[in-house]
């Protein structure tokens, strides 16, 4: 591997000057584990020293000036039991734009760790008068950003949901649960004369969720555009050809007259409901909440339903989010920055606070494959250190295992998010099924496989990368999964205790480390791009050794989310960084990779 970033030891006189028993990350929100020393909060603010006289108001708060070797670097405030650094540093020239902000609708394109929420908090304070809400995409991020918005009144935080939940959600209580599983729609299957198999059930469980994360307003309307989807699923489910297309569109209708009255059924109680289910009737019913602005985070994770919503509330919106951290298109997330793209005035935030030069010089090469209009520009100002664990941060789960098989011997391991996250559970699952042992099954969802082949077709057909991965790791340790995985547990340390904190890059998104090892399994884009360099050469003639692709040649497909999530891996490092030789892209490879996809040999989608 190879190690980007200074060394520790250049910092040692800002370690130095920094008690060691303050905890800082560089985030607007700082919460020590104990309280700071005196050495640290050495003096009262005066006050020129507040470029924000904002605080001077501030009587329920206590708060000294933090000083290390360059000068004042910021202040530590006590509120409501944690301590906030409130940055002395004055909005950038990038936030001052978005702080004069007036359009209807503004979208801000936020790089990795670009402030944008201390400047949503800028914005605010520059409006003390204007009723706001802020949305967030989950409960964490809410919470967050509380502690962010603790000096504007006006702001109310919520996420999505939640406020969904306010206006229409308490009316199903009772019915709420936190999904819908295939088995639970066995008997309205058979109810519309479908085949009762799992496979039928997953198509209806997975057209249901679908619908309530759509703009759409009637299932009607959804399913017009579903038939080109789903005939691909149901042929499979039938175990008929796609030639057959009579059955088959008999078969979707029927699929569609029993998916409608499922959500019929949700709505009048006598069904189990989601909390997609109650937003979704949100949107369909919204409420006029009188706010002067909506501010929305994370918006490239929205999806249609969430979108439809937030445009439709009164009051003007900001929109902001990174478009190049977009992972989870695989469970319906739309960038709402590109949709709106055409309505919203646009602004960029560009400048990390937390990735230096060596981390935003990898992630500025990943950008230049997605074609990312502007560059990457890194922090400009050393920060303080934090002593923490190392993140280990793998594509998927077999990275995970695989490197805790390796270490768990000789290092302290822990799991982001906790070891049952990671659904080890189901990789014993998978290797009972495959050693013929189902009673020993606990999953639901495996029991329906009755061979391992059965399920290994699957995964490949529903190209599952999750659930491929587990089986990839069962193929590689077979009869030592069990005892391998016990160790493991057995090992499994607190994240405070810990060498390595073990992660995915789904999971570690919207968190940071001082230092990041990338794992080895994400998307090998180097020897992608070396099997088209075969291929083209096969269809070179005389003196053109770079020919277009010819139209009998399919291109390879490369999806732009297993890019982004190298882009999102790199970033959560604010100080030092390692990362396979294959994911260092040079100048030279990215030239290379954007004239393959210009000659049409491979396209991102």
């Amino acid at each position: 591997m190879e190690l980007h970033g200074a060394q520790p030891e250049a910092e040692a006189n800002f370690h130095q000057y920094w008690a060691p028993s303050v905890a800082l990350s560089f985030t607007p929100r700082v919460e020590p584990s104990v309280e700071p020393s005196s050495s640290v909060l050495d003096r009262e603010p005066k006050l020129d020293e507040l470029w924000n006289p904002g605080f001077l108001r501030l009587r329920s708060f206590a708060f000294r000036l933090a000083v290390g070797p360059q000068g004042p670097v910021g202040f530590l405030l006590i509120f409501r039991g944690s301590f906030l650094l409130e940055s002395a540093t004055p909005p950038t020239q990038e936030q001052s734009a978005i702080m004069d902000a007036e359009a209807p609708l503004v979208a801000i394109t936020a790089y990795a760790g670009a402030g944008k929420t201390s400047t949503l908090r800028f914005f605010s304070k520059k409006r003390p008068r204007a009723k706001t809400l802020y949305l967030a995409f989950n409960r964490t991020m809410a919470e967050d950003a509380q502690k962010t918005f603790f000096d504007c009144p006006q702001v109310e935080t919520r996420t999505i949901h939640s406020l969904a939940f306010k206006f229409r959600g308490r009316d199903y209580q009772s019915q709420l649960v936190r999904s819908i599983r295939p088995l639970d729609l066995m008997e309205p299957l058979r109810r519309g004369g479908l085949e009762d198999n799992y496979y039928f059930a997953r198509i209806l469980c997975d057209l249901l969720n679908r619908f309530q994360m759509s703009s759409k307003p009637t299932m009607a309307a959804f399913l017009k555009k579903e038939s080109r989807f789903l005939l691909p699923n149901i042929a499979l489910a039938l175990k008929k050809p796609l030639t057959e297309l009579k059955s088959l569109k008999k078969a979707f209708a029927k699929l569609g007259a029993v998916a409608g009255e499922v959500w019929t059924a949700m709505v009048n109680k006598t069904f189990p409901i989601t909390h997609n289910g109650y937003l979704k009737l949100f949107q369909l019913d919204p409420v006029n909440l009188g706010y002067d602005w909506v501010l929305v985070d994370e918006a490239q994770d929205l999806n249609d339903c969430m979108i439809d919503l937030i445009l439709g509330l009164p009051g003007r919106k900001i929109l902001v989010g990174d478009p190049y951290q977009q992972i989870y298109e695989w469970n319906g997330a739309v960038n709402a920055l590109n949709k709106t793209a055409a309505h919203s005035e646009i602004y960029y935030l560009t400048r990390s606070f937390r990735c230096p030069p060596p981390v935003a010089g990898l992630a500025n090469q990943v950008l230049k494959l997605l074609s990312a209009p502007k560059n990457f520009l890194s922090a400009s100002v050393d920060k303080p250190r934090v002593c923490g664990p190392t993140a280990i941060i793998a594509r998927t789960t077999y990275g995970v295992f695989k490197f805790a098989v390796e270490n768990c011997q000789k290092h302290r391991l822990a799991f982001n998010g906790g070891l049952p996250a990671y659904e080890f559970d189901v990789v014993k699952d998978i290797y009972y099924l495959k050693s013929n042992k189902p009673n020993l099954i606990r999953s639901s969802f495996l029991k329906n496989f009755d061979t391992f082949e059965n399920l290994s077709d699957y995964v490949e057909r529903a190209e599952d990368v999750q659930l491929a991965s587990k089986i990839k790791l069962v193929e590689r340790y077979q009869s030592e999964i069990i005892p391998l995985y016990d160790l493991i547990a057995q090992k499994e340390a607190r994240i405070q205790d810990a060498d390595y904190t073990l992660t995915t890059a789904h999971r570690v998104k919207g968190q940071e480390f001082g230092s990041v090892i990338v794992s080895d399994d994400f998307i090998d884009l180097p020897g992608i791009c070396q099997t088209i360099a075969r291929l083209r050469e096969k269809h070179a003639n005389g003196l053109d050794r770079r020919p277009k692709r010819p139209a009998n040649v399919e291109p390879i497909m490369i999806k732009a989310e297993e890019i982004r999530l190298i882009y999102v891996a790199i970033t959560r490092s604010w100080g030092y960084i390692s990362v396979e030789p294959q994911y260092n892209f040079s100048d030279h490879f990215v030239a290379d990779f954007l004239s393959l996809k210009k000659g049409g040999w491979l396209k991102i989608i």
